[in-house]
């Protein structure tokens, strides 16, 4: 059968259930946090939600370790969504100056937060500012820490008869072949 779902806002075809419902079948209780809108259909089916855009991967994980510790003998399946790799990149204050003990971050106003150089097409003829690159990679890599860290955490905490699913969005390219 085909599921029809292309993006989280869509819903599974009546006749389809998620992975949630069959492992609620199997003793199974469910939970998903989730760096997404609260009507996104792929939600449909959990016990519990907690679905925030705006949720950073400490505390989706924080999150998920209090479902892991709730006094219910059932085993969990926990579906978290981490979406801190995507833009706008939001480095916590404590990454900052990770990689150098320097501030890496330029103070130039042109720069400002809502391209840090990424962008989401590639640059037109006047080109991306060398500065503007580093910067943007600088921002990502030390997200992908804050999301290795994150993750570590949580791996460590899920009992062996717990199911854990993680997703997050695509990657972004940073100027491999071009691309941007």
């Amino acid at each position: 059968a085909e599921h029809n779902v292309r993006a989280a806002d869509r819903r599974l075809a009546g006749d389809i259930h998620g992975l949630q419902r069959q492992l609620a079948e199997r003793g199974y209780r469910s939970s998903a946090i989730v760096a997404l809108e609260a009507g996104s259909g792929l939600l449909t089916g959990f016990e519990q939600v907690r679905a925030e855009p705006e949720l950073d991967a400490d505390q989706i994980v924080e999150l998920a370790l209090q479902q892991l510790s709730l006094a219910d003998p059932r085993p969990v399946f926990l579906w978290v969504h981490i979406s801190d790799l995507e833009m706008p990149y939001n480095v916590p204050d404590s990454m900052r100056n990770l990689a150098t003990g320097e501030e890496i971050f330029p103070t130039d106003p042109d720069l400002s937060a809502t391209h840090y150089g990424l962008v989401s097409n590639p640059p037109d003829e006047s080109g991306l500012h060398e500065v503007e690159l580093q910067t943007g990679v600088a921002q990502y890599d030390k997200l992908v820490k804050v999301v290795d860290r994150a993750l570590g955490r949580l791996l460590s905490s899920v009992p062996d008869d717990d199911l854990l699913a993680v997703t997050a969005p695509h990657g972004t390219s940073l100027g491999e072949h071009t691309a941007y």
